[in-house]
């Protein structure tokens, strides 16, 4: 089947991608920022959309890369490690701004901090990430210019290595009131529409090349994209969500926790779970509905049999290609 080309805002809406998950919002507001930063058209108007656009990126970027730290403190505190790939997306986000403020992108020095891309800090194992970041700070060293940024990656690195799980009480105010974020997201959003019509302007002759400064592929799958997660208390069950699968439709788990959890399909809360799925800690897996259970079931279902510990896990269901 053929890559939807994201050629129409219709089916493609901003709102509905950046409404999708705060990872998936700083991603795109990213993404269109540094399209409008990197434009070789030399055009006032791209200026002042840019100059529009970055402010506001830039405060959700720090309110998102600042949330996300405020977990991880959290987290190494109760000895349980939760950082999940759109997490540490977030993260090396804001380190790469702080990066690009003392060393212009593209020179020799932010080359060389940079080396080997972005992907090695969000993707592979734990251990495969650990050696990324490692190799961060490493580069870092004793750079007085980059001390602030250095400590936040220190942090991560603390936190990745943290093995040992320990639950306590305090683990459930780890997700904290999200009215601040949820407002900054909300002005990128209108900020991206504001752009959008900005460019329109610019290539009235040639509307589709509008559509070059934004990753629609992207806000493709996000608006097409629904994300849960929740947290799991000891010897329980939880309902996540009540949904219909479609045809196509895919799902991607993270375990964030320290504890095994089983995801299953039921007819409804009151029901037993026929099938269980079992979801080992720490890992991401992406399946197929039938592999849950019965897809004609709606009540999607989690299990944590630990006694003492509670899980916490990311569900998210993935449009049809």
């Amino acid at each position: 089947m053929a890559t939807p080309k994201g050629t129409n805002l219709d089916k493609n809406p901003f709102t509905q991608a950046m409404e999708s998950s705060v990872p998936n919002a700083c991603e795109i507001t990213q993404a269109v920022t540094d399209a409008l930063t990197d434009s070789t058209v030399s055009d006032a108007r791209i200026t002042a959309l840019k100059n529009y656009l970055t402010p506001k990126n830039n405060s959700f970027q720090a309110e998102a890369a600042s949330q996300t730290a405020d977990v991880i403190t959290k987290i190494a505190a109760t000895k349980q490690v939760v950082i999940t790939g759109k997490g540490m997306r977030v993260a090396y986000n804001s380190w790469i701004k702080q990066i690009y403020n003392v060393y212009d992108k593209g020179s020799e020095e932010a080359d060389r901090l940079l080396i080997g891309g972005a992907k090695g800090f969000y993707t592979g194992s734990r251990a495969a990430r650990l050696i990324r970041v490692n190799a961060l700070i490493t580069a870092i060293g004793a750079d007085t210019a980059l001390a602030t940024v250095k400590a936040e990656i220190q942090l991560y690195s603390t936190a990745l290595t943290t093995t040992k799980a320990t639950q306590t009480a305090g683990k459930a105010t780890v997700l904290a009131d999200t009215t601040d974020i949820n407002n900054l997201r909300d002005v990128c959003t209108k900020g991206l529409w504001y752009v959008y019509a900005g460019l329109l302007m610019v290539f009235i002759d040639n509307p589709s090349k509008a559509l070059a400064y934004f990753p629609m592929i992207l806000i493709y799958k996000a608006a097409n994209q629904k994300y849960y997660r929740i947290l799991v208390p000891a010897a329980s069950i939880r309902k996540i969500c009540i949904h219909l699968f479609k045809a196509g439709e895919t799902v991607t788990m993270t375990n964030n926790g320290t504890v095994d959890l089983k995801v299953g399909l039921a007819l409804n809360t009151k029901t037993d779970v026929l099938v269980w799925f079992t979801l080992l800690a720490g890992e991401t897996k992406t399946v197929t509905p039938d592999e849950l259970g019965n897809v004609a079931l709606k009540y999607v279902m989690v299990k944590n049999e630990d006694l003492l510990v509670t899980g916490d896990i990311t569900f998210i269901i993935n449009g049809a290609a």
